[in-house]
């Protein structure tokens, strides 16, 4: 006797974990799962999710691809990755989107996926929502995780072109401009997020790396000093500070930055150690 398929396919076809719905709420429609869906995801539980999201896929009156989508994020947040991969693939099959396709990347990347399945599902994002941003955006991280900076460079600067009023794609192009080492770029980024976002200490603290990288001590100093106004507590910056101090000449103002930071933790001096080090000043 030969195993029909259907035997076969529910044999190697990943099996949708069965959730327990004692005590729990049941939506009355689509809309109100998928709302219950969410607050679950906010709320930590996965479980209750993915049996929200379930009931709102059985809910809906035809085939919904936001629905399903809905689903496989909830598994993906469980790390059910070949539940989450099945549901975007049936997903994709009603209809496309960025959205969706940066989701399946993300699975790629995830799940041990080849570099080249995950960056064409991203470049299928940007086709599908060119003048969205935020495609572009995991498009040129994914480009920078995989080794091809120079690329992730072209994309980040698209995101940024079609988003100019938010700071973000400003403050991650200039940090990749400044692991780059191309410093007065780096500047002319981190300056734009700035402006944006001014009260972020970290965009100080990047800026002044910049600024010190392109031959800028007096500019870099004044920024560092002013992510530590921000952030007075946080010992990494006055640990930079103290050493762009001294390297500029004004021994008398470093050791005061000495002493503040005597007992600084670990983590401040590991971050401070990555940010020296890129001028060997670590």
């Amino acid at each position: 006797m030969q195993a029909s398929f259907a035997v076969i396919h529910d044999l190697f076809e990943p099996q949708e974990p069965q959730v327990a719905a004692e005590g729990r709420k049941t939506g009355a429609d689509a809309a109100e799962s998928s709302r219950l869906g969410e607050q679950a995801i906010l709320a930590g539980d996965y479980e209750a999710a993915i049996a929200h999201f379930r009931n709102a896929v059985e809910q809906s009156s035809e085939k919904n691809p936001w629905a399903l989508m809905q689903l496989g994020n909830a598994y993906s947040e469980a790390d059910l990755i070949p539940q989450a991969f099945r549901q975007y693939q049936k997903a994709k099959r009603i209809q496309k989107s960025g959205e969706l396709m940066v989701a399946i990347a993300s699975l790629y990347q995830r799940f041990g996926g080849k570099a080249k399945d995950a960056l064409e599902a991203l470049r299928q994002a940007v086709e599908l929502e060119p003048e969205n941003p935020f495609p572009h955006h995991k498009l040129a991280e994914a480009l920078r995780h995989y080794g091809f900076r120079t690329d992730a460079l072209t994309a980040a600067r698209v995101a940024v072109a079609c988003a100019p009023d938010q700071a973000f794609y400003h403050y991650w192009l200039g940090e990749l401009l400044l692991e780059m080492r191309r410093f007065g770029e780096s500047v002319e980024s981190l300056h734009a997020a700035i402006e944006l976002s001014p009260g972020e200490a970290n965009l100080f603290f990047l800026a002044g790396q910049a600024l010190w990288g392109a031959g800028r001590s007096a500019e870099a100093i004044r920024a560092i000093r002013l992510s530590c106004d921000i952030e007075p507590d946080f010992a990494a910056y006055r640990i930079v500070l103290e050493r762009f101090l001294r390297q500029s000449g004004f021994a008398s103002e470093a050791e005061r930055e000495a002493k503040a930071v005597e007992n600084a933790a670990p983590f401040d001096r590991e971050i401070a150690r990555k940010a020296l080090q890129r001028f060997s000043l670590a």
